[in-house]
């Protein structure tokens, strides 16, 4: 546990790495707004990539979280947090970047493909080896006290800066579209993220290195930190925590946007003004909850944002063309409940595992979410496939699949609560133990 007392918080140095870290994650932000959905897609299309190896290579993308399992095993070899962070973070982005610059190359589609193929893969590698390391670094610089507020402060910064930039870059990419420049687009898009990597790096070179550990702590034999990881009763909980989560969210969430044009009938627009409007209740309620789960603790403001995400998608069910109100319903409690999940499952491992394993830990949820969530969307698929077959109806009953599978969500979630409460509630923390 961190033993440094509150003053040392207050200090100059302490001051400028937290803020450098809130402008390093915003930065990441970005690069990460840019290199997903739209931008992604229509760079792969005017590479001449078919639609069914552009949904290959999404797959690869949502895929890559497994290569955060590989910090499992780094993190005894960096010696040097600092240095191995920005090396390896800021060629992760240079490879980002590099996707823009592929239209340019004199290579077939065919070769293009790999080239693309190459560059996500290795680019996420790098990113998720030292995601976990970053983290723990730039959190040693928070009043353990104050956690949930800083995490609350940081989403904040990143969220209504990143819609801020969506709306230059879009405007920005449709003036070259319109003018006929596409590859133009093309190279304005990674002189946006070469910059925002620069600043990237600034920011984690201003950033105060971090204190070592001790030779014996990194020296540990991996079996000896997975024992005492899954010995933990308290870790196996959180492991479960994460999958249901993500399988909750995975089994419907890839299927909304296709039910707000087409079965509600909403236009792109009018889809658009709905995810601000959940975006901006998001910004307005982060502080309040990160103050509430300072207050209480980090597992009660994630049991308070998943009874929020069993709300939305209680809503969900019964939002039809007949009741398309409902869909900003939906919106601002699944967003709301995201202001109070995300924080507080990152800072809720600092409660019940030794710091010493944290990155090693982190990586293992990660990792056992993503598979989770993957494999929910898949079966969800499945059955928005046979309910859409079925003339859109399910056990005799008329309905659009997307209310089945957010009642599927539902169940989940609930049995999530129980669990937290029942369960993960009851194991005690660190400070306890001692």
């Amino acid at each position: 546990m961190n033993t440094q007392t509150p003053d040392v918080y207050s200090s100059k140095s302490m001051l400028r790495s937290r803020w450098s870290y809130i402008f390093e994650c915003t930065f990441e932000y970005f690069v990460a707004l840019l290199v997903s959905d739209v931008y992604l897609a229509n760079l792969l299309k005017y590479m001449g990539i078919s639609d069914a190896v552009i949904g290959i290579i999404s797959s690869l993308i949502s895929f890559a979280f497994l290569f955060q399992l590989f910090s499992i095993f780094a993190v005894k070899h960096i010696v040097n947090v600092k240095k191995a962070s920005i090396i390896f973070h800021f060629a992760s982005q240079l490879f980002f970047m590099s996707l823009f610059l592929l239209p340019f190359l004199p290579f077939t589609t065919e070769y293009k493909t790999v080239i693309v193929i190459a560059c996500v893969l290795i680019a996420y590698f790098g990113n998720y080896l030292v995601t976990s390391v970053i983290f723990k670094w730039g959190t040693s610089f928070v009043d353990p006290h104050k956690r949930a507020s800083f995490g609350a402060t940081k989403e904040m910064i990143s969220l209504i800066s990143g819609v801020v930039f969506t709306l230059i870059i879009g405007f920005a990419i449709d003036a070259f579209s319109e003018k006929g420049n596409v590859e133009g687009g093309f190279i304005f898009i990674a002189v946006g993220i070469l910059l925002c990597s620069i600043l990237d790096l600034c920011c984690l070179l201003i950033m105060k290195s971090p204190k070592a550990e001790k030779k014996e702590d990194r020296t540990e034999p991996i079996s000896v930190v997975l024992k005492n990881l899954f010995s933990n009763k308290a870790f196996i909980c959180l492991l479960v925590i994460g999958a249901l989560h993500s399988i909750a969210t995975y089994s419907i969430n890839g299927f909304m946007g296709t039910y707000k044009t087409s079965e509600l009938g909403f236009s792109i627009g009018e889809a658009q003004i709905i995810n601000t409007a959940g975006a901006l209740f998001r910004f307005a309620i982060s502080k309040p909850l990160g103050k509430f789960s300072d207050k209480t603790s980090h597992a009660t403001g994630y049991l308070l944002g998943v009874s929020m995400l069993a709300l939305a998608f209680l809503f969900n069910i019964f939002t039809t063309p007949n009741a398309k109100w409902m869909i900003y319903v939906y919106a601002l409690l699944y967003q709301g409940s995201a202001a109070a999940i995300h924080q507080n499952f990152l800072f809720i491992s600092f409660d019940y595992i030794e710091e010493k394993y944290f990155v090693q830990a982190t990586s293992i949820k990660s990792a056992v979410s993503g598979v989770s969530g993957f494999i929910a969307s898949i079966v969800g698929a499945a059955i928005l496939s046979a309910v859409q077959a079925n003339g859109n109806s399910a056990f005799g009953i008329s309905m659009f699949a997307q209310q089945l599978l957010s009642a599927i969500a539902f169940v989940i979630v609930v049995i999530l609560i129980l669990f937290v409460t029942l369960v993960f509630k009851k194991q005690k923390k660190l400070s306890e133990k001692e």
